[in-house]
């Protein structure tokens, strides 16, 4: 008897309608135009073993045997993938400790799953507002060599962020110019870095900065940009 998944849940390509794809375009507007998606089915393998395992629950001879496989049924529910977790809540017995864990463990993968289409939605909400240059444009309009950009990148006076396999810098962070701006590179070198972090830390309402966006007041009031970021890695310290 295996205590784990031992293959990936299947994966099938489906086309989708016109109107699945303008639904698609609402949620996920980073992949709209697509005309088909990835749609993940239950691990059959694993839910078979599952179902087989809370079918001898009742036929174990001690309590020995049941805490056994009790622990055995939670490993399976911990690697289960959402789709399995969901069919398994489907056919479980009337065991309150199986459906317990069952439960908990797709609250968690919920979670995961919501913070996972936030972060989704944040990225494209950031692309579609900001001017984002690739190291070519930004050598056509200020002249950075990609030497040159790298090494501001090194030093973290500046910072980038990738979307759809390509890179990408900010232009809020680079004066007229061309020149990296002051409170924006404190703020990466705060952070020690850039990336998707520091990108939406830039665009996210800052109690430090009585809600307002630190990007917003960036022209205003660069001071306590570096100031709010000062005190987000103290309070995280």
């Amino acid at each position: 008897m295996t205590t784990g998944p031992s293959e990936q849940p299947l994966v099938a390509l489906t086309e989708l309608s016109p109107s699945e794809q303008q639904g698609l375009r609402k949620e996920h507007p980073e992949v709209a135009g697509h005309p088909s998606v990835l749609v993940s089915s239950p691990n059959r393998e694993i839910l078979d073993e599952f179902r087989d395992m809370t079918r001898l629950l009742g036929d174990l001879p001690d309590l020995a045997s049941v805490h056994f496989m009790m622990k055995a049924l939670q490993n399976i529910v911990r690697h289960a993938d959402h789709a399995t977790l969901q069919a398994m809540a489907k056919t479980t017995p009337s065991i309150e400790p199986i459906r317990e864990m069952i439960n908990t463990r797709m609250e968690r993968a919920a979670a995961a799953e919501f913070h996972v289409q936030r972060n989704v939605q944040s990225r494209a909400a950031f692309v579609a507002e900001f001017n984002l240059y690739t190291a070519d444009q930004l050598l056509t309009r200020f002249g950075i060599s990609a030497d040159a950009l790298e090494e501001l990148e090194r030093s973290n006076q500046i910072f980038s962020v990738e979307y759809l396999q390509t890179k990408y810098f900010p232009l809020f962070q680079f004066d007229d110019a061309g020149k990296p701006v002051l409170a924006t590179s404190r703020v990466v070198q705060l952070f020690r870095g850039g990336g998707w972090e520091t990108a939406l830390w830039f665009t996210s309402s800052n109690g430090w900065l009585d809600g307002e966006r630190p990007v917003d007041a960036l022209p205003h009031d660069p001071d306590a940009v570096v100031e709010a970021a000062d005190q987000e890695v103290g309070f995280e310290a």
